[in-house]
């Protein structure tokens, strides 16, 4: 019994040497997971033999067990490079077969997918047709590198601050005379095919009118010109303030020239008319004044401005002339824009493009403060062709696409699997496992959901081999076969005693 005894011993602690001496050969193979091995003792199987009388008859590997705690994240400067920061494993398509791995170091492939050194194809989550993550199927995840599609401006946002205490301009616009408008400011648009476009907005203060020309006395029409007619606003209502006792009557402009006046409106004791003449509008108030009544156009003075745009320097569109106003913007006593709807444009394009091109533009956030001209914020949605520069991975798992245009877009999503009990995984070598009905089944979810990790990019997940520990466990191995060696050497003297006896 003796031989046999140490016999066993001799062949578990060679075991164990060869379970250290693989721990130590992989201590810099990235993602490895060291392994222990478990012995159990053995004892004769008789059901005659006395238990108090059991002599054990050696010992014997019960399992080789492999330790999966995380090992040191290390940075480098390859975005294909993934650690899993916490439990779980990459899903990887060995051809049809699915192999489980925490090596992840990843490449593309000729046609775009994601593979480690093998070959082998890392799966996820595909984008869908929408751009969004399509979190039901597994497939093999691909990074699309075609050219991102150009997509036509609709909706151009300024937020501006025009000055409160603006003058207004005495010529009539014209974007090539500065003086002409009082601030301007231009943003790059783009058409169907992802051409740029400068699309320049000017902006004119409506001026304050005064229509007062002294103290009435006596009876008869007070006749008095508006100047800069083509400076009011269409559809606007003006009033005329009365300073003396009698009430005023109010009218409103039919078009922003000027040209025609509402008539008939009458308020005791004056009717207002009008007539255009060169160079401005003539209100005729008719009626019977009162003593020291005298009168003033209030135009809201300074709340309200004309917006006018141009296209590449020319008019938006074959229509409308550069000097028609596309809005106006109108503004409260505390200085908050009150008219926020936007104004459709439509611009004609002539380099083939999609035209006539509909733009929205807004004026969300723009204020009139007693502070210079200043453009706060501008957005525009429309944007160039685009090529693939490089890509990351985020925590959860998710593929983001940077593109030369400064877009950017998703490319699809990692997986991670983890099991209930990852000892019962098989090795295949090469880092990677199999699952088996000991680990149970695949629990695959996104990064960071569950029991599953996070994902570092440009990071590689190091052995966790701890090399002092399997040194010195590789010492105790050495002695444990040379006390087994010895026991052989000692029952073989036993042996050469009782032969001498003969």
């Amino acid at each position: 019994m003796g031989y046999g005894t140490a016999l066993s011993g001799l062949g578990a602690a060679s075991q164990d040497l060869d379970v250290i001496g693989n721990n130590v050969a992989n201590a810099g193979t990235v993602g490895f997971k060291q392994s222990t091995i478990d012995f159990a003792d053995v004892y004769a199987n008789s059901m005659a033999t006395n238990t108090s009388m059991q002599i054990g008859t050696g010992t014997k590997v019960a399992q080789v067990a492999q330790n999966f705690s995380q090992g040191t994240i290390t940075s480098d400067n390859n975005p294909l490079d993934v650690a899993i920061n916490g439990e779980g494993f990459f899903r990887m398509d060995s051809s049809g077969t699915v192999t489980y791995t925490r090596n992840g170091q990843f490449q593309l492939d000729k046609n775009g997918y994601v593979v480690n050194a093998n070959g082998d194809k890392l799966t996820g989550y595909a984008v869908g047709s929408g751009g969004t993550i399509s979190t039901g199927a597994l497939s093999d995840l691909q990074i699309n590198t075609a050219n991102m599609s150009p997509k036509a401006t609709s909706t151009l946002t300024n937020g501006l601050n025009l000055n409160s205490t603006s003058t207004a301009p005495v010529n009539a616009f014209s974007p090539s005379d500065p003086t002409s408008y009082n601030n301007s400011t231009s943003a790059t648009i783009y058409d169907s095919l992802g051409n740029p476009h400068t699309l320049q907005t000017f902006y004119s203060v409506l001026p304050s009118i005064s229509v007062s020309n002294g103290t009435n006395t006596g009876t008869g029409a007070l006749t008095t010109t508006v100047a800069n007619p083509s400076q009011l606003a269409a559809g606007q209502t003006y009033t005329l303030v009365n300073n003396g006792t009698a009430a005023a009557p109010s009218f409103s402009l039919n078009s922003s020239t000027g040209t025609a006046l509402v008539t008939g409106i009458t308020t005791f004791p004056y009717t207002v008319s009008s007539t255009t003449i060169p160079g401005g509008i003539t209100l005729n108030m008719s009626g019977t004044p009162a003593a020291n009544d005298s009168f003033t156009l209030n135009t809201n003075p300074q709340n309200s401005w004309h917006v006018y745009a141009t296209l590449d320097g020319s008019a938006i569109n074959g229509t409308n002339p550069v000097t028609t106003p596309v809005t106006t913007l109108t503004f409260s006593s505390s200085g908050a824009l009150t008219s926020t709807t936007p104004t459709s444009l439509s611009l004609l394009m002539n380099d083939g493009s999609t035209t006539p091109q509909t733009v929205s533009l807004a004026y969300t956030g723009s204020t009139q403060y007693g502070s210079t001209f200043s453009v706060n914020a501008q957005s525009q949605n429309g944007y160039a062709a685009g090529q693939l520069s490089n890509f990351s991975i985020g925590q959860d798992g998710t593929i983001t696409g940077n593109y030369t245009n400064t877009q950017t877009a998703v490319l699809g999503q990692v997986a991670l699997a983890n099991f209930t009990d990852p000892n019962g995984l098989q090795s295949l070598g090469n880092n990677q496992w199999v699952s088996t009905s000991v680990s149970g089944q695949a629990l695959v979810g996104v990064p960071g959901s569950s029991s599953l990790g996070v994902l570092q990019s440009s990071a590689t997940e190091g052995s966790n081999v701890d090399l002092t520990s399997q040194l010195v466990n590789m010492i105790t191995a050495q002695r444990d076969y040379q006390a087994n060696a010895q026991t052989i050497k000692t029952e073989e003297a036993l042996t050469q005693t009782l032969i001498n006896l003969r």
